[in-house]
């Protein structure tokens, strides 16, 4: 399967930003009830001299697919948070269910070929946008941008996704931060290898899902 272009990321990335600024804009002007001049403003406004915070975190349910990544979250408004995430691929593969399903289109080359592989590394980044303003608190969504690089016997694999995400977190004793978190999007696959036909087999593309659970410490 062809590679999707590179549009449709940028069409997620787009839509989640615009999602982001009508929300707080409507959230903005509900609560004042100022112009909307005003109200774009205040939206900036509202950004400046946030309360800083920061958070190291792990995802233990992406050991499923022998991931080990870590991550760092720091705030950068009450209410957006930025987080970036590297790891490990650990020389061992289970397929995703979105994988499974041959309907999404995805491509399973890696699962039938994990007696192969080596160890790689992947990368995270991540944009959050918190509800209640306290960030890394409460209920949030986003977008995130994932690149995982598997290295086999023959060929290198390099899968990218961008996915809309939607979560929560929960703060325990003000330190320790518990979450959830989904997301739905775009997903593709690009082999680099000497062989025609391995790259004809591992190239391919589909939806990409995320399903994770979280544990975060705050600093």
């Amino acid at each position: 399967m062809k590679r999707p272009p590179f549009s449709n990321g940028h069409l997620l990335v787009f839509l989640a930003f615009v999602l982001h600024f009508l929300l707080n804009l409507q959230n903005v002007n509900a609560q004042t009830e100022i112009p909307v001049s005003d109200a774009v403003k205040q939206y900036f406004e509202d950004r400046k001299n946030p309360t800083t915070q920061n958070m190291f975190s792990v995802k233990p349910t992406l050991l499923i697919n022998g991931e080990l990544p870590v991550f760092y979250e720091r705030n950068i408004a009450n209410s957006l948070g930025l987080e970036i995430g590297a790891g490990l691929l650990l020389p061992y593969y289970l397929p995703g269910v979105y994988e499974l399903v041959g309907a999404f289109g995805s491509n399973n080359e890696i699962g039938d070929r994990s007696d192969e592989l080596k160890v790689g590394t992947t990368y995270w980044l991540s944009a959050k946008h918190y509800l209640a303003g306290e960030a890394p608190d409460g209920i949030y969504y986003g977008f995130s941008y994932r690149r995982r690089n598997y290295n086999l016997l023959d060929a290198r694999i390099l899968v990218s996704e961008i996915t809309v995400n939607f979560g929560w977190n929960q703060v325990l004793n003000n330190q320790i931060v518990v979450g959830y978190m989904t997301g739905i999007g775009s997903r593709w696959q690009k082999s680099k290898s000497k062989s025609t036909s391995v790259k004809e087999d591992l190239d391919g593309s589909g939806v990409a899902i995320h399903l994770n659970l979280s544990v975060g410490w705050l600093f």
